[in-house]
């Protein structure tokens, strides 16, 4: 696949780049072009040159280019999906239903929904002393937009910010994780090839100081970040020097709670889902799980039966339910965090070593 920039709809060459690597067998997927400061600082003038005619296009243009990338993407599932499992090591099932299905909905979300959307809203008063004025809300774009997305959902997450970004007449500079890199270029492929004006979409592989440099220009109007929560401290601080617009989804520590009257079989087939649907690296995923005394010991059991019935292994493989962790990194976290449980008195129940060929 190719690797290069793509600032402008032309595709860059750089001379610094980076492998990306398939994290269930840590053979290469490709090679891809790392930005530098002056390429970055190329795609935001990109962005804003083409912020006045995307601003400018009716919603029908709009809406004619979100069916066309509906169409690609519709076309290109089975590519997609494959990347994913290759860049992020999600099983092919998973990548297909959660991201690329995702991705899908989202196109006919805004296909449907843009113009309504945008259409101005009458506001109601509760003021006596403005009882007689008449006032609406009016939904304008605030110009370019930097998106900065996460490995975990490499395709979804940053698929909705683009497409919501996009149909509120803003351009978009996209900075992929430089764990899933492949992915981000690809999705700037299928917006392309569905119609984008030249500089509505702009995507930069590149590191963390160039990617600061980004949240630091003065043209950018609005980041929208999905990340973990130093990172998000992090880009609010530097965002704080010119005031921009933010938004910022970050990861969590997530309850669920069973109570006595639950159904059991129903609870525990969810919590080992929200525990494990994408390897249980998901923000919104079952951390930790609150039992009533009275019916512990029977869900503990039945939880830990589902989980003796999921393979984990190589995505590739078709009847493989876990692959592996994203990242080397990721990997060391959770081996951690099973010691540290450990020495504070947590019982393993079942696995908890890594899986020697993967």
């Amino acid at each position: 696949m190719d690797g290069r920039l793509i600032i402008e709809n032309s595709r860059i060459e750089t001379k610094e780049k980076i492998k990306s690597f398939n994290p269930a067998t840590l053979e290469s997927v490709g090679e891809v072009c790392l930005a530098s400061a002056t390429e970055c600082q190329e795609a935001i003038q990109a962005a804003k040159k083409a912020y006045p005619l995307w601003k400018g296009l009716s919603c029908e243009k709009k809406r004619e280019i979100f069916q066309r990338a509906k169409k690609i993407l519709l076309q290109r599932s089975n590519e997609v999906a494959q990347l994913l499992t290759l860049e992020k090591g999600s099983p092919l099932p998973e990548s297909l239903s959660v991201e690329v299905q995702g991705g899908l909905e989202a196109l006919g979300y805004y296909s449907q929904n843009l113009r309504k959307s945008l259409k101005p809203k009458k506001a109601k008063h509760h003021v006596v002393l403005f009882f007689h004025k008449k006032s609406s809300f009016h939904f304008q774009p605030l110009g370019v937009t930097l998106i900065i997305s996460p490995w975990n959902f490499p395709f979804l997450i940053p698929f909705y910010d683009i497409l919501a970004a996009l149909a509120t007449g803003n351009t978009v500079v996209f900075r992929p994780s430089t764990s899933t890199p492949l992915v981000g270029l690809l999705i700037g492929e299928i917006l392309l090839k569905a119609g984008l004006p030249p500089g509505v979409l702009n995507i930069v592989n590149c590191k963390v100081a160039q990617a600061e440099d980004l949240i630091l220009s003065q043209d950018v109007e609005t980041i929208m970040f999905t990340g973990s929560v130093p990172t998000g401290k992090r880009i609010m601080e530097l965002a704080s020097q010119n005031l921009q617009n933010i938004v910022l989804e970050l990861g969590g520590k997530d309850p669920m709670i069973v109570l006595k009257d639950a159904d059991l079989e129903r609870a525990s087939r969810g919590a080992v889902w929200g525990a494990f649907m994408n390897t249980g690296q998901s923000c919104a995923s079952v951390e930790r799980v609150y039992v009533a005394r009275e019916i512990a010991d029977e869900f503990i059991e039945k939880v830990l039966n589902h989980t003796k019935k999921l393979k984990v292994g190589n995505p590739q493989e078709p009847e493989v339910d876990l692959g592996p962790m994203a990242t080397l990194s990721q990997l060391k976290i959770v081996e951690e965090q099973i010691e540290d449980a450990v020495r504070k008195g947590a019982k393993v129940l079942w696995g908890g070593e890594k899986i020697e060929n993967l």
